[in-house]
């Protein structure tokens, strides 16, 4: 059943249609703490999803404005300890030998690789945040790179 309702929304724009008829009203901004895209999504990422949606769902309802936006985290431990087992790799010692530069750049690969699931679950469990272009929470212009979850999001650095 959930399926069929959410085609339906879909086919009649029913998410972008809330959007668009409060536009104009006072605008109510919502920060979310976004997932690292780099591990399959969890249950503990359906919770955080629902709570992500009711309240911005609850104020647009009221006649607020709510954009919404989906964004990724890129960068800090989780990524770093995901790749290092990934890799195999020991800690500091194998990481310096593999060569600092090439262990970020295989970091940077690596942050996006479950975005196609993240908004699968968002679709299944909330409404439908815009997905691209997307807010990364790294971005460095001078070293872009080009891997095809990052085309999707938009997220590039």
């Amino acid at each position: 059943m959930d399926r069929a309702v959410i085609e339906w929304w879909q086919a009649n724009n029913v998410f972008e249609r809330s959007l668009e008829q409060t536009a104009d009203g006072p605008p109510w901004v919502f920060y979310e703490g976004p997932p690292t895209a780099n591990g399959t999504p969890g249950t503990h990422h359906i919770e955080a999803r629902v709570f992500k949606d009711l309240f911005p769902r609850y104020r647009t309802m009221r006649g607020f404005s709510v954009p919404r936006r989906a964004g990724w985290d890129c960068h800090g431990l989780p990524v770093e300890l995901a790749v290092e087992k990934e890799l195999g790799l020991g800690g500091k010692p194998d990481i310096e030998k593999m060569g600092v530069a090439e262990f970020n750049a295989r970091c940077r690969t690596s942050v996006l690789r479950h975005v196609d699931e993240f908004v699968q679950l968002s679709s299944r469990t909330t409404s439908r945040p815009r997905t691209a272009p997307a807010w990364c929470t790294r971005r460095r212009p001078s070293a872009r790179t080009t891997s095809p979850s990052a085309a999707r999001t938009g997220c590039h650095w």
